[in-house]
């Protein structure tokens, strides 16, 4: 229709007709990829802004993921904001919920315990701690309860029974319940009794219930006193009696079983004891310490933070013994640290325990000092009980040593790497280090070789000693640590991004005093001081992306057409086989939304890795100007259903991706930027009703007659877009209806026949057959909608226009009939094709032809003039 195509041509801004796909950047500067989960890899603020995008491509922004840096760390910093002098500490245990971090007992410099509990709130944006009301630090002791529970220490030491909240070595242990609240555990410990001559060793478990305002209000469980395993030898049965323990290792660990629920299990690990003989030993009254080689557990109601036996929820009772401590003779352990680890690969969480470090035996005169020189991991399985695996290196075949052995260590994980701080080679100072080895592990939670080495930096070279910047404090053992996410400030992009702050605190220095020293690392991002080698391989996890397009409050469903991703893999420097490997998976939701119950499940599935280097066995191609991205259309990934309201990637980044044995351990490929292509799900379809065109004569006089257009998919109503919505992001326009005829004079006996012509390739040769047209604005046309044709627009007009008249408006198109004469008429609907449909919308643009003859004026129609002028 060239008639009606110059038409359109004087209306501004009429695009071609057909739905525009819309690119929308994924990840692509530092702050985008921030928002992912990063195991083994991290964020770099490379950019390859020098290559050239091919037209429609996306240009690369300073920002890449890359593969861990594996070197000795740089130092930590000394910061502002040490505990109180009067309130250095050895021995605490210390945990954080969210930005507040929580130093809980331990020993002073006066005293053999305190009570104290001191918390301080973190500025995560830059790692400082913040002044309240002029204190950094502030307190609230652990309320004051009965220490001691055996009847023989009671019966042999009566002024042991006072009540005390003064305890050194507990184990703690925190449930984060977001919004900085949640619940700390506070296990045993030495207690410092007013009275007793006696240190003893207590059972007892203490829970700081914390607000978000940082309330703490502090319970003591008296229905979950800590077993003890049988005196005087432990041969795998609990004692009658409960004498306490202190110097153990605790962690809380979240599980999910085969239903798919989370379970949050809290695990004591070793430690000694130190009680009574009591009846029927030969020296009843005297003392006697042990190490423990037991493991009890139990579990938390995460809503009430009460706890309850894992196997029969019983809220009394509460504790089960699980598979002991592997360690050499069959010997306990204490002193070491335990450090809970999940990493999520498919639907599958996976969850385990590593412990490194601690000492096998008591260390006196009768008992030399044994150091455990392995790092151990405990897999968590049904119902929360342990299987130990002691070769948990290279797939799980070797053992991973930490050497020099030491005890007085404490841990935290992050990003996939372990990281073991502190601690003393001897069983005293004379052996303090100040290094911060670490270790990764995989998505088995098995420990992975850098090059040669499991560790890197285990001390006590000049090198490793991280936590001794100001070379004042030659080393520390016996502290505890905690983390904090670190936050990025607002409107800026710097090393912050997927880093979190590591708080080293109390312990003793090298001169075996308590001290009140906060030590502060940043983690997670280049944070070694020599960065030559790196993880072998790692996953970036991306957050989730809304592919719904927005239009104010409404949410309209997405169908991706393809993704686009680039890489910069340099595989000629001794890692051919580098590789970043990625796969998506996709879901719709009602709200149109990718948050809370509308986010990504473990279960989610993935789908099939996206090839974008067909030529090769690997997946993606480097970056090179003009051809910047991998490529890959959607329906090879996920079939014809390519439909999404929220998007997420993961990509697997590797240095040796097909197992040649042939990489560089100081290589990384890199992944810079994503970026998917879409349009709107669903298509306008326009239409003629059931009786929607019609024209009814009465002894060959006109009666009526009607012309409608409507906007509806009969078999997918749902999926019916506005003509607006379908055009998106195209701007709003018009849509055109021809009405076509032939016409004989009353001497013949009828119209000749009509051959309506295709309103998708209109011809200049087919306006005289098609004269008229009427104008709709594509915002009236709704889904749904019904368009009265011969009815005048929302502003009063006629939608009717004749090009045979320079367009001139035609007021009533019925008058197109008012002479005598045979008619066949049609109508066809989009002309030009200005609103796309599909493939199916737009086989139903023509409707049928109706002929009929005229052989007076008009029944109880007024018809105005063909034209108005």
């Amino acid at each position: 229709m060239l008639l009606c195509v110059s038409m359109i041509a004087l209306i501004p801004g009429q695009p071609a007709a057909a739905q525009s796909s819309v690119p929308q950047p994924i990840d692509n500067a530092q702050g985008d990829f921030a928002d992912g989960v990063f195991q083994r890899v991290s964020i770099g603020p490379d950019n390859r802004s020098t290559l050239t995008p091919a037209d429609g491509e996306v240009a690369d922004q300073a920002g890449v993921v890359k593969l861990s840096p594996a070197g000795v760390l740089n130092p930590w910093d000394s910061i502002p904001g040490d505990l109180p002098a009067d309130a250095a500490v050895s021995s605490p245990g210390v945990t954080a919920l969210g930005n507040r971090i929580y130093v809980i007992g331990g020993k002073p410099l006066a005293g053999n315990a305190t009570d104290a509990t001191w918390w301080a709130t973190v500025a995560p944006q830059e790692g400082n701690l913040i002044e309240t009301g002029g204190n950094t630090w502030l307190n609230k002791p652990m309320t004051a309860t009965k220490a001691i529970f055996d009847s023989s220490t009671e019966l042999y030491y009566p002024e042991c029974k006072a009540v005390t909240g003064k305890r050194a070595r507990v184990g703690v242990a925190s449930l984060d319940k977001g919004n900085n609240s949640g619940f700390i555990y506070v296990i045993g410990g030495v207690a410092d009794i007013p009275g007793c001559t006696y240190n003893f060793s207590t059972p007892i478990v203490q829970r700081a219930t914390v607000a978000t305002n940082g309330t703490i209000t502090w319970s003591t469980l008296t229905s979950a006193l800590l077993p003890s395993p049988k005196v005087p030898t432990d041969n795998g049965t609990d004692s009658a009696r409960t004498l306490g323990i202190d110097g153990t290792s605790t962690a809380i660990v979240r599980a999910r079983d085969s239903n798919g629920t989370d379970h949050y299990y809290l695990y004591v690990i070793g430690g000694k004891s130190l009680y009574v003989n009591g009846p029927g030993s030969l020296s009843p009254d005297e003392l006697t310490s042990r190490v423990l080689k037991a493991v009890y557990y139990t579990e938390i109601d995460y809503t009430t933070g009460d706890l309850k036996h894992p196997l029969t929820g019983s809220p009394t009772g509460v504790w089960k013994r699980t598979a002991d401590f592997p360690s050499a003779a069959d010997k306990g352990i204490w002193d070491a640290t335990a450090t809970a680890v999940n990493v999520v690969v498919g639907d599958q969480l996976k969850s385990a325990i590593f412990v490194a470090g601690g000492s096998l035996t008591l260390g006196g005169n009768s008992d030399p000092v044994v150091l455990n020189p392995y790092i151990y991991r405990a897999d968590i399985g049904d119902k929360g009980a342990l299987t130990w695996k002691t070769t948990p290196g290279n797939g799980g075949i070797e053992q991973v040593s930490l050497s020099p052995p030491r005890r007085g260590l404490t841990s935290i994980t992050y990003n996939n790497k372990l990281y073991m701080i502190g601690g003393t080679t001897t069983n005293d100072n004379s052996g303090a280090l100040n290094a911060v080895p670490t270790a990764f592990y995989d998505d088995d939670l098995n420990m992975i070789k850098i090059d040669t080495d499991f560790v890197i930096g285990p001390g006590p070279a000049d090198a490793d000693k991280v936590l001794n910047t100001n070379n004042d404090d030659q080393g520390r053992y016996n502290l505890g640590a905690a983390l904090v996410r670190a936050e990025t400030p607002t409107g800026a992009i710097p090393d912050t991004l997927n880093s979190a702050w590591v708080f080293a605190i109390g312990g003793s220095n090298s001169s075996g005093q308590p001290s009140n020293k906060v030590y502060r690392g940043k983690i997670g991002g280049d944070e070694t001081a020599d960065d030559v080698k790196r993880a072998p391989e790692g996953w970036y996890y991306s957050g989730a992306i809304k592919s719904s397009f927005e239009f104010g409050s409404e949410n309209k469903l997405a169908r991706v057409l393809a993704i686009h991703w680039a890489t910069d893999i340099d595989r000629t420097t001794g890692s051919p086989n580098a590789d970043i490997e990625i796969q998506f998976r996709k879901k719709i939701t009602g709200s149109g939304e990718c948050t809370g119950d509308d986010g990504f499940k473990d279960t989610d599935p993935w789908s099939s890795s996206a090839d974008g280097f067909a030529s090769s066995p690997l997946y993606s191609k480097s970056a090179i100007s003009g051809a910047m991205y991998n490529t890959v259309d959607m329906t090879t990934l996920f079939g014809s259903d390519t439909t999404a309201s929220c998007l997420q990637y993961r990509a697997h980044l590797m240095q040796d991706a097909t197992g040649s044995g042939i990489k560089n351990p100081k290589s990384t490929p890199m992944l810079l930027s994503v970026y998917i292509e879409k349009v709107i799900a669903g298509n306008a379809e326009l239409n003629i009703p059931t009786g929607g065109f019609s024209v009814t004569t009465t002894n060959n006089r006109l009666s009526s007659v009607t012309m409608n257009m409507r906007n509806l998919n009969l078999t997918d109503q749902a999926a019916t877009l506005s003509a607006d919505r379908a055009r998106y992001p195209a701007a709003e326009t018009s849509v055109y209806v021809n009405l076509c005829m032939t016409y004989s004079p009353l001497t013949e006996s009828t119209a000749p026949s009509l051959t309506l012509p295709d309103p998708n390739a209109f011809q200049e040769s087919d306006k005289t057959l098609c004269r008229y047209y009427a104008e709709i604005f594509t915002y009236e046309i709704q889904s749904g909608t019904v368009i009265d044709l011969l009815k005048p627009d929302a502003v009063g007009n006629s939608r009717w226009h004749d090009n045979a008249n320079n367009y001139q408006t035609v007021s009533d198109i019925r008058s197109a009939f008012s002479t005598t004469g045979n008619y066949r008429i049609g109508m066809i609907l989009d002309t030009g094709n200005n609103v796309p449909e599909g493939t199916t919308g737009e086989t139903n643009n023509r409707s049928e032809t109706i002929t009929f003859r005229i052989e007076g004026s008009p029944i109880n129609v007024v018809m105005l003039p063909l034209v108005a002028r």
